[in-house]
């Protein structure tokens, strides 16, 4: 019995959100979760060693330090048998697409239902691609890609960033969000504007919004 499980590694670094989510998979009679880690760190040193002891990686996006994008980039370079599927706090149109690109096998927001991320385990596990029915199909859309070119030099945390400014948000909502101090959202700002060539703060939400409204209509 013990061989036909799915086994699962779970990536998160809010305690009672990996507790939560281990309980639910623990309780499925296909699947089980054979290590947890906090950070992308601990999941690599894992990894390193005990990878064909994993079916699927569960990857928070937003982790503290180092992002989650990270991680499952490292996988797709080092272990591209292995999928996995990313969860996030934040909507898909934010990341989904990203995280694909990236080589994640499925997105999955936290706020969905328990039984999306059980059916996002095993839809991964049989080399399927986890997304909502609407994500899909802006992705399968011919032109549904074109804006995010633009912006494919950012780095994970200014593309986050950028993100937030698209829907308004301020430098200190950014800041808490992300529980980072509103010194390095700023620099993340600079950056950003930096490489879109844009003259202010003003431009770039400007952009930001028009990009966000581009690509939400």
């Amino acid at each position: 019995m013990t061989d036909e499980l799915i086994r699962v590694m779970l990536v998160e670094d809010h305690q009672l959100v990996r507790q939560g989510m281990s309980l639910l998979i623990n309780e499925q009679d296909d699947m089980n979760v054979v290590h947890e880690a906090s950070n992308v760190n601990d999941a690599k040193q894992h990894l390193q060693s005990a990878a064909s002891s994993i079916d699927v990686v569960i990857v928070d996006i937003s982790l503290d330090g180092v992002s989650g994008f990270e991680l499952i980039k490292w996988l797709k370079i080092h272990h591209p048998q292995l999928p996995s599927l990313a969860i996030s706090m934040h909507d898909e149109l934010l990341y989904a697409e990203r995280a694909i690109q990236t080589g994640a096998s499925g997105y999955i927001m936290k706020q969905e239902a328990s039984d999306k991320v059980i059916q996002g385990i095993r839809t991964v596990h049989s080399g399927g691609i986890m997304l909502s029915d609407s994500m899909r199909a802006k992705m399968e859309s011919p032109d549904g890609s074109n804006n995010n070119s633009v912006i494919d030099n950012l780095t994970y945390r200014e593309y986050e960033v950028f993100q937030l400014l698209a829907q308004g948000k301020t430098t200190s909502e950014i800041a808490k969000l992300n529980s980072r101090s509103v010194k390095t959202i700023e620099a993340h700002r600079a950056n950003i504007r930096k490489k879109l060539g844009l003259s202010d703060g003003n431009a770039l939400m400007r952009y930001a919004i028009q990009m966000h409204s581009e690509t939400t209509t």
